[in-house]
């Protein structure tokens, strides 16, 4: 009970029996899913273009009622690109494979906590959290504890959010709904919506919201960009790169030509010109020296390199390889510093908005204990270092050896950190063969 109060005192949070955990065997009905209060209402996808992506921040800076609905209509086809795709996957995997753990306030590992984290609930909690850069918000409905783990845990659908008003609403563009950061704001059987939800958040750019529009926003007007380009190109590979089927008649008759439009068209999928003897039809290409179809593929490229900037900072973050040289290692610098921005903000949202939550629940994470990752990165830098600097200890030890210097043993040890004695060298007995040699020793032992 003392570790129940000790939740209550530092978070403020204390939750109803029905969200306690429960064993597996007994688990009842008890699930009250924020995500049970949307409406079972299909989210049309729809053509995208850059003035719906102008008209969707609009959207989002009304004065009186924003809305984030234009704007994850958007994000939904952007994130099917496949360079945003990889982007989204590789920043995100640069802090959630490091390993993690729950320090105390003297930085000791608690293993007992820390395992009860290492599990496959945890990793979909971090990645929900993390999402929140890219998107702007996440809100999370963690749902009951079940054997110390929260099998039901999901995201909720950002288009039923608003992160203004700080509202849950069963349709999309209601005004009214649950308003889940107020602990007054609970379900029929009394439980707050605050407790079993984790709002997570980003800081707005302008000031015009306030929540962040997320990277997704900023990378979207560049992957429609893709989008329709990829459509010009297919299009021109229609028309340029499959031959086309002409067919000449001087036939009048309106049923036989189109008899023979129609053997035109049934020849293949290629496309078909029927034609007067006398008509001419000419398909120009764009002038030799514009390198015809290369332009579509050089303006991907460079839209996907300005993606790369966004998500990492550097045009080639994405296939920059560590070791290399030039433009690499600065892409490397890149990906190092996102990464330390990144780590920094999960451990303080997830110290912040996360633990306290879990704590409440009841999960046996003592107060005052923090979630930290593993910097493997540092660890492994200074053992290489390290390993260097013995190597060539170890080299100016050879070398004056051989110029018949004995070295100090203690000396070595202290700057190596490393047991070291002195090996015997055995003496060659002159005049003899080495079988006789090993004879004679094995004699006087």
């Amino acid at each position: 009970m003392a570790f129940k109060d000790d939740i209550k005192r530092v978070t403020g949070y204390f939750f109803p029996s029905s969200l306690k955990n429960q064993p597996a065997q007994a688990r009842e009905e008890t699930t009250k899913s924020a995500g049970n209060y949307i409406s079972k209402v299909q989210f049309d996808r729809i053509k995208v273009d850059i003035l719906i992506w102008r008209d969707a921040i609009k959207e989002a800076e009304l004065a009186w009622y924003p809305h984030r609905v234009k704007m994850q209509r958007v994000f939904i086809d952007t994130v099917l690109n496949g360079h945003v795709s990889a982007c989204m996957s590789k920043r995100k995997d640069l802090t959630l494979l490091k390993g993690f753990c729950i320090k105390d306030s003297a930085g000791n590992v608690n293993e007992k906590a820390t395992a009860l984290l290492q599990k496959q609930w945890f990793g979909n909690l971090l990645s929900y959290v993390f999402d929140a850069q890219y998107y702007g918000y996440s809100l999370i409905a963690l749902n009951d504890l079940i054997n110390d783990q929260f099998p039901d845990l999901e995201i909720l659908k950002r288009w039923n959010v608003s992160p203004d008003r700080h509202q849950l609403v069963p349709l999309v563009y209601s005004l009214s709904g649950i308003n889940f950061l107020d602990p007054a704001a609970k379900d029929k059987d009394g439980n707050s919506w605050m407790e079993s939800t984790i709002w997570i958040d980003t800081p707005s750019d302008i000031g015009a919201s306030k929540c962040g529009y997320g990277l997704l926003y900023k990378a979207a007007y560049y992957e429609i960009l893709i989008r329709n380009n990829m459509g010009y190109n297919a299009t021109a590979l229609e028309l340029y790169g499959q031959p086309t089927r002409v067919g000449k008649t001087t036939k009048t008759d309106p049923y036989e030509r189109d008899v023979f439009f129609n053997s035109l068209l049934e020849m293949g999928s290629n496309a078909a010109i029927l034609m007067d003897t006398t008509d001419e039809i000419e398909l120009q290409f764009a002038p030799t020296g514009s390198g015809k179809n290369q332009g579509y593929a050089n303006f991907e490229e460079r839209c996907e390199q300005k993606i790369s900037k966004l998500f990492f900072g550097h045009a080639s973050a994405l296939d920059a390889i560590a070791g290399k040289l030039g433009s690499e290692e600065s892409a490397m610098e890149a990906i190092e510093a996102t990464e330390k921005k990144d780590t920094s903000w999960m451990e303080e949202v997830v110290n912040t908005h996360v633990i306290p939550k879990l704590q409440g629940y009841g999960l046996d994470i003592p107060v005052g204990c923090v979630f930290a990752f593993m910097n493997d990165k540092e660890v492994l830098e200074a053992q290489s270092k390290k390993d260097d600097q013995v190597l060539k200890i170890a080299d100016i030890c050879y070398k004056m050896s051989q110029a018949g210097i004995e070295v100090d043993l203690a000396w070595v040890e202290e700057r190596t950190g490393m047991k070291v004695t002195k090996k015997e060298v055995e003496q060659a007995l002159p005049g003899l063969s080495p079988e006789k040699a090993a004879a004679i020793k094995n004699l006087y032992k």
